[in-house]
Parts: structure tokens; sequence; C-alpha cells
């Protein structure tokens, strides 16, 4: 009894909806050859992606300052404006404390300029971060990123040798990995002296 009333319902639905005096394709006239045609065509072909142009470093400016690796990172972190005031944007003379040439995550090559010294620090003073790096080395406070195409004078660099280079200031970039949360960036840094 209940199937027969549940199959009276959905016949009535059926009806009520074709009632209408118009067909649905009646409503918008008989589809023409031109149009099955557009609608059974495949999608065009997406276009060719933007050719990508070789990206070249500017050009190297002349320096502003002539500035210590150590004294610039200090400089970060005592007033971070005063220091963008004087350093960012210029082109630089930076001497440090070279480091072995690495490449970053985005495949780029640096040298480290400047490193935290821990040694001589009681070790109930240092945090568990701080103990690692006394056993393995700190990360870099200032990096250099190396000019592309200037590399092979980095290469000879032995760790612990005084160095100069040139190179254009970013300023300040936090990061929670390193000493004090923050490093000092030159960007495409040539090597000038060992």
């Amino acid at each position: 009894m209940r199937l027969s009333a549940i199959l009276v319902a959905a016949a009535a639905i059926l009806c009520f909806g074709c009632s209408s005096s118009e067909s649905p394709d009646s409503r918008y006239g008989p589809l023409s050859e031109q149009d099955l045609q557009q609608t059974t065509r495949p999608n065009p072909p997406p276009p060719p992606p933007p050719e990508r142009k070789e990206w070249t470093p500017p050009p190297r400016g002349e320096p502003t300052d002539t500035v210590d690796a150590a004294d610039l990172w200090k400089a970060y972190g005592e007033n971070r404006v005063q220091a963008d005031l004087r350093f960012k944007d210029k082109w630089l003379f930076v001497t440090g404390v070279g480091d072995l040439m690495r490449d970053d995550s985005e495949d780029r090559d640096y040298i480290s300029l400047l490193k935290p010294t821990l040694a001589g620090k009681p070790i109930t003073s240092l945090t568990a971060k701080e103990r690692k790096w006394l056993k393995q080395g700190a990360p870099a406070s200032v990096l250099g990123y190396i000019r592309p195409g200037s590399e092979k004078p980095f290469v000879k660099v032995k760790a612990g040798t005084r160095i100069e280079v040139i190179g254009l200031c970013q300023g300040r970039r936090e990061d929670e990995k390193v000493w004090r949360n923050y490093t000092v960036d030159l960007l495409y840094c040539e090597l000038l002296a060992e």
C-alpha cells in the first residue's frame, strides 16, 4: 500500500512537470548543426607560457660607507631605524671573518662574514640552542650573498680568514634560528681582498 502511494506521488510529480504546453527544449528552439559542433568541440589549447627573461643583477654601485661586519650587525641590534637610514639599500665595503661558501634554501651562494662567538661563556648561561651551536658551530649573523658569476674567488677563502667584500645592504632579516633572532644580509657581494 505504501509503495503504491509512493509510485502515484512520483507519477504525479513527473506529469506536473510535463503538463506545460512547451517542452523544455522547445523554449529555446531547435539546436542548429553549428550549435551542436560548438558544444562538442574540445577546449582550445592554453596559450604558451610567457617567455622567461634572464635575470641580471644590478650594476655595482659606488660604496657609501666602510664598516666591519660586527659593527654592522651591532648597529641593527641597537637601533634598526638608524641603521636602515645609514646602511639599507646602499653599497658598502664590509670586512669580516669569512667562513665557508654555502647555498641557502633558494640555491643562492653566500659566505658568512660574522658568526657569534660563544666560547668563554659559562655553559650554564647558554640556552639549549646556544649549547648546540657551541658544539656544531653557530649560524651566520651577517651573510654576504654572492653576485652570480663572482663565486670563484670565494671558493678559495679559508674559514677564519679576514676578508673584504663590496655588497648592497638589505638590512635586518628576522630569523629565529640564529643568534639574537636576526641577520644582516648583503646582496651581490664581490670579494675585494683577503
